[in-house]
């Protein structure tokens, strides 16, 4: 091999690893846009979908399924044990009936004016003090100098690898705001279960509690992220950026395992259920 392929060779390296590392570059601009909008600014449903139409029919179809429902019950309570039932009541059904009502419409409501502002501001406090930053410059990347990078391969893998995990999370924080539509549109027909066992509803409120505050985890791995700059090294800033990529990625799934494990959904079917049950007696006191 002369000196000229030897020169011609280095070059054709040189472009190779200067196209991965803008390649790398571009992934992380965008990623940090996406992350900007799903994560660090508040969440507004309204503002990617007016889903109260979808609502409102959910309920209308809800209250239809819920007078089935409360004609089927006291069918198996007059049918002289043609269905298999324990006896109830009826004033206990009744009241079983009117929770349920007040549960399709206090689900939906639930999310927009309990869940959703309380997220908010755990957010707002973690950006409090030291502002989350993402923004990026043509001198450095995630707060290291450009030049720095382009000069080891590895930091070049490194920044590829980070891009792909920084976009892959923000896709996922912009599912979010899908599933917690369809956690608000379902929620009326979910409430209709409650006239009986109300399982539906346990999972119900553990899910959208997990959709949720799944924004309040990726703000505070961001900010650890963030706060590593300048408390570490290079490496080691690279390699927790990288770390809390990949846990927020993670990030609903833990969340779920320990909501099923401390039996968040019971609890807060059995608070709702007391709001309902206080609903209903003074619905029937009115009645006298």
């Amino acid at each position: 091999m002369n000196l000229f392929d030897g020169f011609m060779i280095d070059k054709v390296r040189e472009a190779i690893w200067a196209w991965i590392f803008d390649l790398a570059s571009q992934c992380v601009n965008e990623a940090f846009k996406l992350l900007t909008d799903f994560i660090l600014i508040d969440t507004n449903v309204e503002k990617y979908a007016d889903i109260g139409e979808y609502v409102f029919y959910s309920r209308f179809v809800a209250y239809g399924l819920l007078g089935v429902a409360f004609l089927w019950e006291v069918f198996k309570q007059v049918s002289n044990g043609m269905v298999e039932e324990d006896e109830k009541p009826l004033s206990s059904i009744l009241m079983k009936v009117i929770m349920a009502g007040f549960l399709i419409y206090f689900l939906p409501w639930s999310v927009d004016y309990v869940f959703i502002p309380i997220n908010n501001a755990l957010v707002q406090i973690i950006q409090s003090g030291s502002q989350i930053d993402l923004e990026t410059s043509d001198s450095e990347l995630l707060g290291v100098p450009i030049n720095y990078l382009k000069a080891n391969t590895i930091y070049v893998l490194l920044c590829l690898v980070f891009g792909v995990s920084a976009i892959v999370l923000g896709i996922l924080a912009g599912l979010r705001y899908v599933e917690l539509i369809i956690a608000i549109i379902i929620a009326p027909i979910t409430a209709v279960s409650s006239i009986n066992k109300g399982d539906a509803v346990s999972v119900w409120v553990r899910e959208t509690t997990a959709i949720v505050f799944t924004q309040v985890i990726h703000a505070l791995l961001l900010k650890l992220m963030v706060a590593s700059i300048t408390k570490v090294g290079f490496n080691l800033h690279f390699l927790i950026g990288l770390g809390c990529m990949i846990l927020a990625i993670k990030g609903p799934q833990i969340l779920r395992k320990y909501l099923y494990t401390a039996g968040v959904g019971s609890g807060g079917v059995k608070a709702v259920g007391s709001a309902g049950r206080m609903a209903a007696f003074k619905f029937m006191m009115g009645g006298k």
